[in-house]
């Protein structure tokens, strides 16, 4: 299972400037996340005001292709629209873990709408904020547009769109397995912010 969290910044200053203007910024972003998600049904998407969280699955003996790039690959074409249509600038968190639970569906909904279920064990989604806790208490110039698990860093093959040059580690603990895990901060290589 993978987990991304995409996290908007700045929209608490525009809340502050104007409520109707983050209104109209939430509309817009909606209507960009329903727009790409219908176009990739690999993935679900739950969205806050100002972040959203990205699931997709893999299943070994079901032959669906265990490949991060390709969800890495997603996430920033995501965040590129995001960014091009709104000027807002993101960051992004990567998380992976084990696929335990049989489903071939990535969420689960009720009928009435009101229970959405995750359908994934909590570790790699827990540490998604475990990271995001650090990360907003980093100072500016350590800031950088990707946080990837360790774990999910690793299983990378093709490394060409991150510019390794940029690459700095960081400690933190997984909070439901109380582990000590690594985190990779690490810029998009600017090709790719390009596109």
């Amino acid at each position: 299972v993978y987990f991304a969290f995409i996290d908007l910044i700045g929209t608490k200053e525009i809340f502050k400037e104007s409520s109707s203007e983050l209104m109209k910024l939430i509309k817009k972003v909606q209507t960009l996340i329903d727009a790409f998600a219908n176009i990739h049904p690999e993935i679900a998407i739950l969205s806050f005001a100002d972040s959203l969280i990205v699931k997709s699955t893999w299943c070994y003996h079901k032959k669906v292709k265990y490949s991060p790039e390709s969800f890495l690959t997603t996430i920033l074409e995501l965040r590129t629209i995001l960014s091009r249509e709104t000027e807002i600038n993101s960051y992004i968190i990567l998380t992976q873990g084990q696929n335990f639970i049989e489903s071939r569906k990535i969420v689960h909904i009720n009928e009435k709408g009101n229970h959405i279920g995750m359908l994934s064990f909590g570790p790699p989604f827990a540490s998604l904020f475990e990271i995001e806790s650090i990360v907003k208490g980093l100072r500016n110039s350590e800031k950088k547009s990707l946080y990837i698990e360790r774990m999910f860093y690793d299983s990378l093959i093709e490394e060409s769109f991150l510019d390794i040059s940029t690459m700095r580690k960081h400690l933190f603990q997984c909070p439901l397995l109380k582990t000590i895990n690594e985190f990779i901060a690490i810029d998009v290589a600017q090709s790719v912010e390009k596109t």
